[in-house]
């Protein structure tokens, strides 16, 4: 099944996806479906800097800031069972103690009867990130205005979408202003404050850092391999910590509030889950990522979450950077 639906300045190829991941898969040219659309509103508004960083970035930077990343990420255990060993260790008593303070955070709530999950949840999850990306904790009354950024400035502007699609609209009087104009003065200050939260962080990190020294966190990582490779410099680290953040945060956040909700409808469901964890974990230690294979229950449970929540509807777009020939 093949056909192209054209959205403003750039054509949408729908193609049946087990034969566009075979194809992938199978021939050279799979790389040349991963560029990113040359989009204004998009680089503008969602980037700490044009075409750097992980999401965004296109050609030989998106190759080497993507393989970079998952490199530096699978060192320190994410996704291998080697999270058991080395410096892992560590970032599971993060993961711990972030969980502890969202634990102490809800018990502090005189209100019993009227609880928001949303804020405990998005610095709990905001915590972790800081911890992997920066290797440190903050308190929550420090991260509150960093916490609340995201769904602000997009709530403001519901036409940015429009305006992605088409391009063309925000050069328009008026209407560019809806569609573009309008979401970059509201999300101005909010964008600067997450730009000025990562540069901070990122040169605090980096402040009594040698690149000789053992890294204990991302940045660290990063600027140790900083010295073998053009594309990795400050502003593409810069980019890829803000898209952690970014891309992250709220996904985490909206997925745990769905599992809050959800369990609490179904407390049938909830039971069954913690039956699972408590036979094949125990109380007397952490989950490790070998215990994936007994958990079938609490695997389909994710997965039967993620449906039910549809988080991110449509992935980012993509373009070919030379014209390719699909065998169908």
């Amino acid at each position: 099944m093949l056909g192209t639906l054209f959205l403003g300045g750039f054509g949408v190829l729908v193609y049946f996806i087990f034969r566009y991941y075979r194809y992938v898969s199978l021939y050279p040219a799979g790389d040349d479906f991963i560029d990113r659309p040359v989009n204004k509103s998009m680089q503008e508004t969602l980037t700490f800097a044009p075409y750097k960083g992980v999401t965004f970035s296109n050609g030989d930077n998106w190759i080497v800031q993507r393989r970079t990343a998952l490199s530096i990420l699978r060192d320190f255990g994410m996704g291998k069972n080697v999270m058991e060993e080395k410096i892992s260790i560590i970032f599971r008593v993060h993961v711990r103690l972030s969980i502890a303070d969202y634990i102490d955070n809800l018990n502090s709530i005189a209100d019993t009867d009227n609880v928001d999950f949303h804020k405990p949840i998005q610095v709990m999850v905001g915590n972790i990130i800081n911890e992997v990306l920066f290797g440190f904790r903050y308190k929550d009354a420090e991260c509150a205005p960093l916490m609340e950024y995201l769904l602000d400035s997009f709530a403001d502007s519901p036409l940015l979408m429009l305006g992605m699609g088409f391009p063309i609209l925000t050069e328009l009087p008026i209407i560019g202003w809806y569609t573009l104009g309008r979401y970059k003065a509201v999300a101005a200050k909010a964008i600067l404050q997450i730009s000025a939260f990562v540069v901070a962080n990122v040169d605090k990190t980096l402040e009594n850092y040698h690149s000789d020294d053992e890294p204990t966190c991302f940045v660290q990582a990063y600027k140790q391999r900083m010295e073998s490779n053009e594309f990795l410099d400050l502003m593409n680290l810069y980019g890829c910590c803000a898209d952690f953040f970014n891309a992250g945060q709220e996904t985490t956040t909206i997925t745990l509030l769905w599992a809050v909700l959800l369990f609490a409808k179904h407390a049938d469901i909830q039971e069954k889950l913690r039956s699972e964890v408590f036979s094949v974990v125990g109380k007397d230690r952490l989950p490790v990522m070998a215990d994936q294979s007994q958990m079938i229950f609490a695997r389909a449970c994710v997965l039967e979450l993620q449906r039910v929540a549809n988080i991110i509807s449509m992935n980012g777009p993509k373009v070919t950077s030379r014209d390719v020939v699909i065998r169908t």
